[in-house]
């Protein structure tokens, strides 16, 4: 009896032990982590692109020389050489950048010998264009300008007492009167295109030379004269070559005005009773600085006015750029 019991629990756990494989899958064991060696490679991330942003096309450049990385120009914020260092044959590394890639030349006059130089950017160089020897009266040449092509360079003879605007090439050669009725201690300036000189005449009026023609034009003296406007100095023709800003007195303040080149629109920009004088337009014609002794009558400083907000009267101040 009892073998007949233990017979029937063998045959029942055989029984339950083939059911139990034919039944559902258990869970997946969970697989080991590969183990990386050092002769795999890893794979570079590659970014995602959003699905909004379109294939931008590829561009083939055009030219055939092979830019300047950035990384090779030396830095403008290098360390500086400290105040007391003392100068030694090889210049720092500021100094190289500027001479190996600033271009054009610096023009100057040396006073008191009344002559005109021409030197690199760097301030290496230095050539006279002009060697006037003095003798007697002092007779000046001075307040020498670029034509903007840089072929030629026009200058102011003067003796104080009387002026005028001579041009030579950009060598010194070729000296040629271009207007003898000039006031004198006063500059000029070159229309954009090279084709005029603004001036101020002996009457102190602003006048346009037009090259062409040989003619002159007075924009200030029949509009602005009877005692009106006075003592007009250094214009300074706008980038644009519409405008000419210009210094005058009203009788009471030297001020800055705008005027357009022919001679109407005149709009004072300053209104202060200290001398306001040489304006001076910025690159991009938004903007005008000028010298002004509205601050220390000894000492005049530089001012920067923003032509977008108004003159001086609309209540647009001039910003101070220098102190004394």
């Amino acid at each position: 009896m009892i073998e007949m019991r233990i017979r029937l629990v063998a045959t029942v756990m055989v029984v339950l032990m083939l059911a139990g494989s034919c039944g559902e899958p258990g869970p997946a064991p969970t697989p080991l982590a590969p183990t990386s060696t050092a002769s795999e490679a890893v794979p570079t991330a590659t970014p995602l692109v959003p699905r909004s942003t379109p294939d931008l096309p590829s561009v083939t450049p055009t030219s055939t020389e092979t830019p300047t990385p950035i990384a090779t120009l030396p830095s403008l914020t290098d360390t500086p050489l400290p105040p007391s260092a003392t100068p030694t044959s090889a210049p720092p590394t500021a100094l190289s950048l500027a001479a190996a890639n600033l271009q054009g030349s610096i023009l100057f006059s040396a006073y008191p010998e009344g002559d005109i130089a021409i030197m690199n950017a760097d301030g290496s160089d230095p050539v006279l264009l002009l060697d006037r020897a003095v003798q007697g009266d002092v007779f000046t040449d001075r307040l020498a300008i670029w034509r903007p092509d840089g072929e030629k360079i026009s200058y102011v003879v003067d003796d104080f007492e009387k002026a005028e605007i001579w041009v030579m090439d950009s060598d010194g050669s070729g000296a040629e009167l271009l207007v003898a009725d000039v006031a004198p201690v006063t500059s000029h300036s070159w229309s954009p295109d090279g084709t005029q000189i603004a001036f101020v005449s002996s009457g102190q009026d602003i006048c346009i030379l037009d090259l062409a023609g040989k003619t002159v034009t007075n924009l200030t003296g029949e509009r602005l004269g009877g005692g009106h406007l006075g003592d007009a100095r250094d214009p300074d023709w706008s980038p644009d070559g519409l405008r000419i800003a210009f210094s005058a007195s009203d009788g009471r303040n030297q001020d800055i005005y705008l005027i357009n080149v022919d001679g109407t629109g005149i709009t004072r920009l300053t209104s202060h009773e200290a001398r306001d004088k040489h304006p001076d337009w910025s690159p991009d014609g938004m903007a005008i600085v000028f010298s002004s002794t509205r601050h220390s009558q000894r000492y005049p400083d530089l001012f920067s006015l923003d032509l977008t907000l108004g003159t001086e009267e609309e209540g647009n101040a001039p910003l101070q750029l220098t102190a004394e």
